[in-house]
């Protein structure tokens, strides 16, 4: 379930005001909200940008560190170190700052894209700590680095750098993450901006045995639509060796791809499936379970195939 606007609103009032300890304390509770109270941070991050004066009280907390560190933790503890703590735009600047590091802490791809929709907000104020965020985070980040390489030309630039940075300048660089999770949002990040460059590295995660990310890869192969008819019509042909008819879309490529892979990647599946078929009808169950047993481990989808090739739920 997601956490309710005013339940956040009360951890960050906490934050606002009373002893400076207890503030401390409530901005490491806000710091430390997981992926449910994303939905809240939109909304109070929303409200945020729309208030004015920002820059002034960034500038004011520069002014008073004299140079010292202003980035993370720093950055909140001399916020609430900070002489005017009255304002509207004080009670903003707080608030984003908290919910910046709290977005860092989630780390996922719904975080990222709302750290990205920061940087431009009040004059780009917080762009060096969203910058560092991006370090913090790491991989975590990259799916929506992609995807703001659609935005505007600065925002473009910025994405670039740190994509460069994190070692992810290419396509082929981005998809080498340790999280699965991560690599299907990258494979969809691609197919959200039809990167045509990355529709190698799209299709080369096609027929992978791991189902999740064969998935996202196919949804992102499917975003590119026309754009993308060249490069499946030439994989269709170097996997087949026929040429896809004329008058097929993206879709209908696609589709048949797709069947053209399964058959390849579950050819020994189905050859177990038919071998456990053949003896189950000549009686020999206890080897046409163990056969099934082969094919289970190897896809477990199998289960419905088998029963399609002839019904083998007793020996399942």
């Amino acid at each position: 379930l997601s956490m309710p606007v005013d339940e956040l609103e009360g951890l960050l009032a906490k934050v606002l005001s009373g002893p400076d300890a207890s503030r401390k304390a409530a901005a490491k509770e806000v710091s430390d909200l997981g992926s449910t109270a994303l939905s809240a941070i939109h909304v109070k991050l929303g409200e945020a940008r729309r208030t004015g004066g920002v820059s002034n009280v960034m500038r004011e907390l520069k002014d008073q560190n004299e140079g010292e560190g202003s980035g993370g933790d720093a950055l909140i503890d001399g916020l609430l170190k900070l002489r005017s703590q009255n304002s509207a735009a004080y009670k903003a600047t707080l608030t984003t700052a908290v919910l910046i590091r709290a977005l860092a802490h989630i780390a996922n791809t719904a975080s990222t894209r709302e750290l990205v929709t920061i940087l431009n907000d009040h004059g780009g104020v917080f762009r060096p700590e969203i910058t560092r965020q991006v370090a913090k985070v790491g991989e975590a980040f990259v799916p929506a680095l992609i995807e703001a390489r659609r935005s505007s030309p600065e925002t473009r630039r910025w994405a670039h750098l740190q994509l460069e940075a994190l070692g992810k300048k290419t396509a082929g660089d981005a998809a080498q993450v340790k999280s699965s999770t991560v690599l299907c949002d990258v494979l969809r990040a691609y197919g959200t901006i039809h990167d045509i460059e990355a529709l190698a590295v799209i299709l080369s995660f096609v027929n992978t045995d791991r189902a999740q990310v064969r998935a996202a890869a196919r949804e992102a192969l499917s975003m590119y639509g026309g754009d993308g008819l060249w490069k499946l019509r030439e994989s269709y042909t170097n996997l087949t060796g026929k040429p896809t008819p004329e008058g097929w879309s993206a879709d209908q490529v696609a589709k048949e791809l797709f069947v053209a892979f399964d058959k390849v990647r579950l050819a020994e599946v189905y050859d177990l499936l038919e071998s456990g078929l053949k003896l189950q009808k000549e009686g020999k169950l206890l080897e046409a379970t163990q056969e099934f047993d082969k094919a289970l481990a190897r896809q477990p989808l199998a289960r419905g195939r088998a029963e399609a090739l002839g019904g083998v739920v007793d020996v399942l």
